[in-house]
């Protein structure tokens, strides 16, 4: 099932109104509504194992980890995403519903959302000066893509053996393919 736009032009005032009553969580790309589809039952236990292993791996070095729930917003661009898990060190006050500063963003691939986040969120993403890294988990077989930043630039390392470890050094951390896939 593709995603499905909303023809509508909205304010970012609007939108964020508008998400705070939905039942259902809604993207936003320059003035228009992106409906996000519900998961299936494997790609909400993948995401839950991924946010449970970062909560445990970085419970005391300073970072919040977080999934689903809470939007991120581009920097200087009208545009909002709900990341499937990320981590932020940003502290929130008064703003309490969306994050500026991610510094590791997952997404649990599936039909319906693949090439949306592998190509148009990614090109976005990269616009947070403070993201250091981009995990793209497939959810039926063992393949783990992870972009990290390397200065200006951004490398790409593929993992697929359940006992692969993936290094994420910026946050001093590492976090196994079993965590991941366990279950």
């Amino acid at each position: 099932m593709p995603l499905i736009t909303r023809d509508i032009e909205l304010s970012e005032e609007e939108y964020i109104r508008l998400e705070q009553e939905s039942d259902i969580r809604h993207e936003f790309v320059n003035g228009k509504l992106i409906d996000m589809p519900g998961e299936s039952l494997l790609h909400n236990h993948i995401t839950s194992n991924i946010l449970i292993a970062l909560k445990m791996l970085l419970r005391e070095k300073g970072f919040s980890v977080f999934m689903e729930g809470i939007k991120i917003k581009v920097p200087v661009e009208p545009k909002y995403y709900y990341p499937d898990v990320f981590v932020t060190r940003e502290l929130f006050s008064a703003n309490r519903f969306i994050a500026f500063q991610p510094e590791l963003i997952a997404e649990v691939l599936s039909e319906s959302t693949r090439k949306y986040d592998t190509v148009d969120k990614f090109i976005n993403y990269q616009k947070f000066t403070s993201l250091q890294y981009y995990l793209l988990v497939e959810p039926s077989v063992t393949l783990v893509q992870l972009f990290y930043r390397e200065g200006d630039d951004w490398e790409m390392r593929s993992y697929t053996n359940i006992t692969d470890i993936v290094k994420l050094d910026a946050l001093g951390i590492e976090l196994t393919l079993k965590e991941i896939y366990e279950g």
